[in-house]
């Protein structure tokens, strides 16, 4: 990798020259050297481990080059996926095929050669999508536990039914462990609040970064983190003083500042539209590209409108109109905003500034470009409309 030799000469001593001691009624008695071993928490080893996770990479790739394995494709003529890597996991994705799982045993028994590190086949799964046959004849292969969908994978469910409130059922599981471990008689009502808001309101973020919350979950939600706040300390119950709602508000409006669920999910989805703009190699951008297309613009995703399954981008494109509402557009050379429908030269769009004048154009999805001539110093705009336009379109 074009590394110099001093720095291997580092490496080398921080995994070869380290001393490990033996606790003997919990005092460290003697010291023993391990020559293939780095402290438990270096900070060093993430770094490494990435290094050598991309002779694995590379492994991956030159197999699926030469046609040993296979991935997955959106379409038939798109991006060709053939695994993930997430630190120290990795999926990867082959056809049902014997052959194919073969060869990729192969190569993972030549990367544990080479590297040295041993893959846990024990702690290792292989799933079926979309097939209908028996798992038992790929996983003898591997000797690795044959699973079923929907799983969990990284803390999501996968392969779950999108519309599902069951998955929503570990966060209320957390939400009542965390309180079942607070000492209630000891906090006082700040105490609540500041647990309420820096704990129990942040437990779902993760989640909601991806997924539409039902409001039965807000619901439920909601009450628990009221009842820890109005109960007494010996968990009486007692009358809410005030609305929820208004304890939601900020502390600038004189209330509490506690998390409104319904508008962190909100925001939180709005997010994957920003990224979506700003994020031109992204893997995931490409893939929803090829899957659902570009909307009118680039920079814009397109609405799914395929009517099997309820996928999980097509909830976050329901909250796509929110987020360009608060969006304003720098023109430059025109070519990537759109002159009726984005907001790049008033507090609102031109449409709804000039409904008529937007009825009476033929071209309500162009670009400013497109709409535009630079004539010396001044733009002409040619908005494509009838040549005598009548009275309400004038105004």
């Amino acid at each position: 990798m074009g590394f110099g030799e001093n720095w291997r000469k580092w490496i080398i001593c921080c995994v070869e020259y380290v001393k490990f001691p033996v606790l003997i009624n919990g005092s460290a008695n003697g010291y023993f050297t391990c020559k293939k071993r780095i402290r438990q928490g270096d900070p060093i080893f993430p770094f490494l481990f990435l290094l050598v996770g991309e002779d694995l990479t590379f492994m991956i790739k030159r197999a699926q080059e030469q046609g040993i394995i296979s991935g997955f494709q959106v379409k038939s003529d798109g991006l060709n996926i053939s695994h993930l890597q997430f630190s120290d996991d990795t999926l990867i994705f082959l056809d049902a095929d014997v052959d194919q799982v073969r060869n990729l045993r192969a190569i993972l028994i030549s990367f544990e050669l080479l590297t040295g590190l041993k893959i846990n086949f024990a702690k290792s799964q292989i799933f079926g999508v979309g097939f209908e046959g028996d798992l038992s004849i790929f996983s003898s292969i591997f000797d690795y536990y044959s699973g079923c969908l929907p799983t969990t994978y990284l803390g999501l469910p996968l392969g779950d039914k999108y519309g599902g409130v069951a998955k929503w059922d570990k966060i209320i599981e957390k939400f009542l462990s965390k309180l079942a471990g607070w000492k209630k008689p000891l906090l006082s009502g700040a105490g609540k609040i500041q647990l309420i808001k820096n704990i129990l309101a942040s437990l779902p973020l993760y989640f909601m970064s991806l997924y539409e919350i039902p409001n039965s979950v807000i619901k439920k939600l909601e009450k628990i983190m009221k009842d820890f706040l109005c109960h007494d300390n010996k968990g009486r119950r007692k009358l809410h003083l005030v609305k929820w709602l208004a304890l939601s508000r900020k502390k600038k409006q004189g209330e509490l500042g506690i998390k409104n669920l319904k508008r962190m999910n909100q925001a939180l989805l709005t997010k994957w539209s920003w990224r979506y703009a700003v994020e031109d190699e992204s893997l995931w951008k490409s893939i929803v590209e090829e899957k659902y297309g570009s909307g009118e613009t680039i920079w814009i995703p397109k609405n799914p409108t395929c009517i099997y399954g309820r996928s999980v981008w097509r909830y976050i494109m329901n909250h796509n109109s929110s987020f360009l509402k608060f969006v304003r557009f720098k023109v430059n050379d025109g070519s990537m905003c759109r002159f009726w429908d984005d907001n790049w030269i008033y507090d609102s769009l031109i449409k709804t500034c000039y409904p008529n004048l937007y009825a009476q154009s033929r071209s309500k999805h162009s670009s400013v470009a497109e709409l535009g001539f630079a004539v010396g110093d001044s733009v002409t705009w040619n908005l494509h409309t009838p040549t005598r336009l009548n009275a309400a379109a004038r105004t």
